[in-house]
């Protein structure tokens, strides 16, 4: 089942749900979340993604929203 973001113009104006795929093969602009955490020595902390994942494997970990959650 394909997994669908929804999708913005460059003027922030909501184009609807499209699939994941388009989304990132059109460069689509879609929300995400980031979660930056500190360790108390002042450490920044970040969740690495899964070496094969598609897009960005190995790098820090986002978040897609999902539509009508924000």
């Amino acid at each position: 089942m394909p997994e669908y973001f929804e999708a913005f113009d460059d003027a922030d104006q909501p184009l609807g749900l499209v699939a994941r795929e388009e989304v990132h093969r059109r460069g689509l602009w879609h929300r995400s979340a980031h979660v930056l955490v500190w360790s108390s020595d002042g450490a920044l902390l970040l969740q690495r993604r899964v070496a094969h994942k598609d897009l960005y494997g190995g790098t820090a970990a986002s978040g897609t929203t999902r539509w009508a959650s924000t």
